[in-house]
């Protein structure tokens, strides 16, 4: 949904109504899945006073959306949280629920184990040391057994 404020200025919103399907695969993420897995916060702004109430998912569901669409932006999301997820085993058999969990984890390695992935992190989340890109492809190397 698109809301015109001002003259110059206009909002998008994504409007939950039933369940969320994703485009390329057709896997569905029910509304009660959803409000499982997520909670109400209060978002502040850094730079504004504006606080706003909001329903925000929980970072292992949201990986868990990510993995099953897998586009390049959802796996260069997955590689930075995948560190942070607290249940793997429920991801798996999450994503297990929805599609090929073996063929999406295929395209996830071959994605950062190529030469271009560290480069393209970069121009999203900032220069990545090492130390800390090699932690995190171990981590998610790992899950795929």
């Amino acid at each position: 949904m698109k809301k015109k404020l001002e003259h110059n200025f206009s909002v998008n919103v994504d409007m939950l109504i039933n369940a969320v399907t994703d485009r390329a695969t057709g896997a569905v993420f029910d509304v009660e899945w959803i409000f499982k897995n997520s909670k109400n916060n209060l978002l502040r702004g850094k730079t504004i006073r504006e606080e706003l109430h909001v329903r925000i998912i929980d970072i292992d569901a949201l990986v868990v959306m990510k993995i099953v669409s897998c586009r390049n932006t959802d796996i260069r999301d997955v590689f930075m949280m995948f560190p942070s997820v607290s249940n793997k085993e429920w991801i798996k058999s999450e994503v297990h629920k929805r599609c090929n969990f073996t063929e999406k984890m295929n395209v996830i390695t071959e994605k950062i184990t190529s030469k271009q992935f560290k480069d393209g992190l970069s121009g999203v989340y900032g220069s990545i040391e090492e130390k800390v890109f090699d932690k995190h492809k171990k981590t998610l190397l790992s899950f795929k057994n």
